[in-house]
């Protein structure tokens, strides 16, 4: 599944998640790719507010003000806090 690529080694001898060597936000994009590949081998759709979060959180701080604009002002407000972007 794409979005699993960063996890290097998933079970160890007790089969417990390892994610070392990920950052937090990592772990969050991780988790977020994971749910949007479960909900589509579903044959569900995932909210446009999960895709606006998972599209923000990918973003480089430089494309962040525009790929934000027309979006949900508390999601884009949250994540511009939580990734600390300063926007002119």
């Amino acid at each position: 599944m794409p979005g699993l690529h960063k996890l290097s080694t998933l079970w160890s001898r007790n089969h417990a998640l390892h994610l070392s060597g990920l950052s937090h936000d990592e772990y969050v994009l991780l988790i977020l790719d994971y749910l949007t590949n479960v909900l589509e081998d579903l044959g569900l759709s995932p909210t446009d507010q999960l895709m606006e979060v998972l599209k923000l959180l990918k973003a480089s701080p430089a494309d962040f003000e525009t790929l934000s604009e027309g979006g949900t002002p508390s999601v884009v407000a949250a994540i511009q806090a939580m990734r600390n972007i300063d926007i002119q």
